[in-house]
């Protein structure tokens, strides 16, 4: 990451002294992204309905004041899900460009776009309850279902050197920056066995005995912010078509690192109306991938042109929990006005 943050400081340093031959370039851009990230099923190590160790030290000591230091509670998840609709960004933002030589055959670009989006979530996870008292057992499964709503915002920034070989090819290399921020409030309902309660209640003396299923619902949100960094390396290709119009194709492959993150959710159960709080953990990741866009410009006179693309982005894990078949996707359609200054 300090290596990253150094190249991005030293493209800016380079940026800030514009050169007097070159001419910049201002791009205002409108993107519309669609993001899978939150559709990513493996490598998740979801707490489910568990109680962090907090939480779980304090129940294991209200059981061991009153059956004593032998009694104990723990719990493990069996398996968990989620189901999640595809977020859609719609992202405002700009280019900066200018040349780094006097015949115009190097460029570099920063480009910095931010939008927001939301999306609905669903989620199933069971847990097991295992309960020791007094040399007794007594296991419990319990079910939770949770439905929320999620609000994301994100930023994107790229610094971008393109080398032109000739009027049909050139060489690109980059940096990449992008930043994810979730808001999401879910309500959640448990269903479970009541045997460790049954359990408690023989062996404190009290008869009763419950022959149903147990219910609650909670009501909770979390804030979370991941991180992706990339390098990037690859060509671009033009198609003149007269001479105001060109078709292009760029393609570049990246290697990206996304550090470590930790989800933790606080709900409050309606049954004792005292907050709870659940871990989730995702692992850091490297990927890799191809980065592809195919696009349209059209040359409004001397000063002026615009452009229209589509780009995709593919990122693959090779070192991680997930999977290399369960890829982070985005893709979607970009439009920018670019002046001359």
């Amino acid at each position: 990451m300090k290596l990253f943050c150094s190249a991005i400081a030293g493209l800016l340093a380079i940026a800030c002294v514009t050169p007097a031959f070159a001419d910049v370039i201002v791009t205002p851009r409108f993107t519309g992204y669609f993001d899978n990230s939150n559709q990513r099923q493996s490598g998740i190590d979801t707490a489910g309905s568990l109680p962090s160790d907090t939480a779980l030290a304090d129940l294991n000591a209200q059981l061991q004041s009153v059956f004593g230091p032998t009694a104990s509670v723990s719990y493990a998840n069996s398996d968990s899900g989620s189901r999640a609709s595809q977020v859609f960004f719609p992202m405002l933002g700009a280019s900066v460009s200018f040349s780094l030589d006097p015949e115009r055959r190097t460029q570099i670009t920063a480009t910095g776009m931010y939008g927001r989006g939301h999306a609905d979530i669903k989620n199933i996870g069971t847990a097991t309850q295992h309960t020791s008292i007094q040399g007794q057992i007594a296991d419990d499964l319990f079910v939770t279902r949770g439905t929320g709503r999620g609000k994301f915002g994100r930023i994107d920034a790229e610094l971008t050197l393109q080398h032109r070989l000739d009027e049909t090819f050139s060489l690109m290399a980059g940096l990449r920056y992008e930043r994810l921020r979730e808001n999401v409030s879910i309500t959640t309902q448990t269903t479970g066995s009541s045997n460790a309660i049954n359990l408690i209640n023989a062996l404190g003396g009290n008869g009763i005995v419950s022959y149903g299923l147990l219910n609650d619902t909670a009501v909770g949100s979390y804030k979370t912010t991941s991180a992706i960094y990339s390098a990037r390396v690859g060509a671009a290709a033009y198609i003149p078509l007269g001479s105001t119009q060109r078709i292009y194709v760029n393609g570049l492959a990246h290697i990206n690192y996304a550090p470590a993150n930790t989800i933790v959710l606080t709900q409050v159960f309606q049954s004792s109306g005292l907050p709870q709080v659940v871990n989730s953990r995702i692992g850091s990741e490297t990927t890799i991938g191809p980065d592809i866009s195919v696009g349209y410009i059209h040359q409004l006179g001397t000063k002026a042109s615009i452009d229209i693309r589509y780009r995709g982005l593919f990122y693959f894990p090779v070192s991680g929990a997930r999977s290399f078949d369960d890829p982070r996707v985005n893709h979607g359609l970009s439009i920018g006005v670019s002046f001359t200054l």
